[in-house]
């Protein structure tokens, strides 16, 4: 390959080249291109453009089986080793250090920690915040789940990039609030910490 050539870019450049290697790097078994198509979701021809380009710079191996062509991450490849994967492993280790941090922010001080949003579904992307829902005993504990959010704020963007958005509750006031964001917390968060949200908002 050309060492001219902006490598990240080539990789990663586009959704469809980052989907096919989030795709094949999980496999254990050669793919055809109609499968990687389908698995990645993506366009036939989305896929067969993006498994193209991936083999012209050695990272994706293409082998005719029959009337098929199979395809897969090769995995001794200098590309593959040195940047695909651990970028990749990075990306899967995320969400788990991020419940560690808040775990380790939040537990000693809330009823339950719960993280909601498009951080607990993975979903982030620019302009995105770490949604937090914070239950607490009592008004004087909230104050406390509260200063200790504004400490950890700028920690969390250094370490995540994405700013942590903080909603502190007391019990009392949850158990009468049933609002939407309450509702697919409990049913889509992750909870961090403490009591299950279903459990606290009776």
């Amino acid at each position: 390959m050309n060492s001219s050539i902006d490598i990240i870019t080539a990789l990663f450049g586009g959704h469809a080249r980052t989907a096919v290697l989030r795709l094949l790097a999980d496999q254990t078994t050669p793919l055809t291109g109609r499968q990687v198509a389908d698995l990645a979701h993506l366009s036939q021809p989305g896929a067969a453009k993006a498994l193209e380009h991936l083999a012209s710079l050695g990272v994706v191996s293409r082998r005719r089986v029959g009337r098929a062509i199979t395809h897969e991450l090769v995995r001794d490849n200098l590309l593959v080793q040195s940047i695909v994967l651990p970028v990749l492993e990075a990306e899967d280790s995320f969400l788990g250090d991020l419940v560690g941090q808040l775990e380790d922010t939040f537990a000693d001080t809330a009823v339950s920690v719960v993280l909601f949003g498009s951080a607990a579904h993975e979903e982030t992307r620019p302009g995105s915040d770490i949604d937090v829902l914070l239950v607490v005993k009592d008004d004087a504990t909230a104050l406390e789940a509260n200063r200790r959010a504004d400490i950890a704020g700028p920690r969390f963007f250094r370490r995540y990039g994405m700013p942590l958005s903080v909603i502190v509750s007391p019990v009392s006031a949850l158990t009468m609030n049933q609002s939407g964001f309450l509702v697919r917390a409990r049913d889509e968060g992750i909870l961090v910490s403490g009591r299950p949200l279903s459990e606290v908002m009776g």
